[in-house]
């Protein structure tokens, strides 16, 4: 499926390689360097995407590099998650410290987590169908077995921030080194996200 915004960030560039119409805006100070972007990842600052939760579905895929972060409490890295009022909206947000980290998927009720090494990359996505009430997500990194699993949502509710690289809520703060980022105005499944992962 075609992406409806794609950044690739060897082009040291917040316009999408599909649609240069299409830039991410940054409530932050991000850098290039090489093939990635650093940004300082804490509440309400990160590269916002110019699609928005319309309730209906939505998917956003990514590789970052763990190496310059910081664990130790909840770290949100991507989505629209928002808990300022109730829960809504959907994210991936990390959990533990040393060598016990786990990223993880929360979306209307429905969770999935993975332990993960903080010294490899790794690739997520996330994807929402509120007409099947269903999310599928992936994390994964070289060498693992891992594959996109499908979980049930009981509660999605919708709102109306952008999907974004980086955390509306949340106290945590640290560096966030990403390859590229993606997101998808339509749901992907299983075997769209497997294939998402080959290609990154």
């Amino acid at each position: 499926p075609e992406a409806y915004g794609f950044w690739q960030f060897k082009a040291q560039s917040l316009k999408s390689i599909t649609d240069a119409s299409k830039a991410l805006t940054t409530t932050g100070s991000p850098t290039f360097s090489s093939n990635v972007v650093t940004i300082t990842n804490e509440p309400g600052k990160g590269l916002i995407s110019p699609l928005n939760d319309a309730g209906s579905a939505f998917s956003l895929t990514g590789v970052i590099d763990l190496s310059v972060s910081t664990f130790g409490s909840t770290l949100v890295i991507a989505g629209n998650f928002d808990n300022s009022s109730g829960s809504s909206g959907a994210g991936i947000y990390f959990s533990g410290s040393g060598s016990s980290i786990q990223v993880n998927l929360t979306a209307g009720g429905a969770g999935k987590g993975v332990i993960v090494d903080p010294t490899k990359a790794l690739f997520f996505a996330i994807s929402v169908d509120t007409s099947t009430n269903k999310a599928v997500c992936l994390f994964k990194q070289d060498g693992d077995s891992n594959e996109a699993a499908e979980v049930t949502m009981t509660a999605y509710v919708a709102n109306s921030k952008y999907l974004a690289l980086g955390s509306y809520i949340g106290s945590s703060v640290s560096n966030i080194k990403s390859y590229e980022f993606a997101v998808y105005d339509k749901a992907l499944s299983a075997d769209d996200v497997n294939w998402k992962y080959q290609l990154a």
